[in-house]
C-alpha cells in the first residue's frame, strides 16, 4: 500500500494532467457541436469496423454449421423433387385410366441423411471416403452418397459412428447412368486416371448425344433415385465396341472440394431386398 501511495505522490502531476485533459476534451465535444458531430462519426467508423471484424471472425466458425444446416435444407429438397418427380410419372402413366387410384402417400421413398466428410483421398487407384457417422445415425452398406452437386458414391462399410464411402473415383464401383435427353442407358466407371472425369460404358451404338449433354442416374440401381446429376458428356471414349459406345462424362462433383454430403435412405430398400431373395431361392 505504501509503494502505491509513493507511486501516485510521484507521479500526481502526469494524473492531474491526464484528468484535466479528459475534462476538456468531454467539454470540447459536448458543448460544441461540431466537434461533436467529428467524435461520432469517427467513433461510429471505428466500432463499425471493430464489430464488423469481431462478427467475422465468429462468422468464419459458424460456416460449418450453417453449411450443415443448408445441406439438412438441401436434403428436403431433394426428397420433395423426388416425391413430385415420382407422382407426375404415375399421373402420366395412369391419368387415362379411370381405374387406377394413384397413392401420393407411398410415393414418399427416400430419406436423406447429412454427414461430414472427414478424410478423403483421389490420388490412389482405390480411393475411399470416410463419413463422421455409421449405423447410431442409420448408415447401412450400399446406401447411396451425394453432394449438392451430384453422385459421390455407395457406402461400402459402417461401424457405430463412421462409415466408408467408395467413391466413383473407385474402378470397383459402377452404377448404372443414362443420357438425360433421350433416356439411353449404360454403366459408369472411373478408368483411374484423371479424378474429373468418368466413362459412360455400354451404351447403345445408335445412341444419338452431343458434348454438354446431362447425364444422371437411371433409377435402375437401389442406391439411386432416377434423375441425381452425374455429369455433362465431354467427348467419344476409346473404350468403344461393334455394338455398344463409351463416353467421356465431366463429373459434376469436384472430389477435391468435398465437406458435406447426404447419404440416400431407401425406405422401400428391405422390401425389396426380401422379395429379390425370395425370387432367388426359387429358382
Amino acid at each position: 500500500m505504501r509503494n502505491l501511495f509513493n507511486f501516485l505522490i510521484r507521479y500526481n502531476s502526469w494524473f492531474l494532467f491526464i484528468a484535466l485533459e479528459v475534462i476538456s476534451l468531454v467539454l470540447l465535444f459536448t458543448y460544441n457541436p461540431y466537434q461533436e458531430s467529428v467524435y461520432l462519426s469517427s467513433a461510429n467508423k471505428v466500432s463499425g469496423k471493430f464489430y464488423a471484424s469481431v462478427n467475422n471472425f465468429f462468422g468464419y466458425f459458424n460456416l460449418r454449421s450453417i453449411n450443415e444446416e443448408l445441406l439438412e435444407q438441401n436434403g428436403l429438397l431433394q426428397e420433395r423433387i423426388i416425391f413430385l418427380e415420382e407422382n407426375l410419372r404415375s399421373y402420366t402413366a395412369d391419368s387415362l385410366n379411370p381405374n387406377v387410384f394413384v397413392d401420393t402417400v407411398s410415393a414418399e421413398k427416400y430419406e436423406f441423411i447429412t454427414a461430414r466428410v472427414i478424410s478423403n483421398s483421389i490420388t490412389r487407384l482405390n480411393n475411399y471416403i470416410t463419413l463422421n457417422k455409421g449405423k447410431k445415425d442409420g448408415l447401412l452398406p450400399e446406401m447411396g452418397v451425394i453432394d449438392q452437386n451430384g453422385v459421390v458414391g455407395v457406402i461400402n462399410k459402417v461401424s457405430d459412428n463412421y462409415a466408408t464411402v467408395m467413391p466413383i473415383l473407385n474402378p470397383k464401383f459402377r452404377f448404372s447412368a443414362r443420357l438425360k435427353k433421350n433416356e439411353y442407358f449404360g454403366s459408369l466407371v472411373w478408368d483411374g486416371k484423371d479424378p474429373r472425369y468418368a466413362v459412360l460404358e455400354e451404351l447403345p451404338r445408335h445412341a444419338n448425344f452431343q458434348p454438354n449433354d446431362t447425364v444422371v442416374t437411371s433409377g435402375y440401381s437401389d442406391a439411386f433415385p432416377e434423375g441425381i446429376m452425374v455429369g455433362i458428356v465431354d467427348s467419344i471414349s476409346g473404350k468403344n465396341s461393334e455394338n455398344f459406345s463409351a463416353i467421356k462424362v465431366v463429373l459434376a462433383v469436384d472430389f477435391s472440394k468435398l465437406g458435406n454430403v447426404l447419404v440416400i435412405k431407401d425406405l422401400n430398400q428391405l422390401e425389396k431386398r426380401n422379395l429379390e431373395n425370395l425370387t432367388q431361392s426359387e429358382k
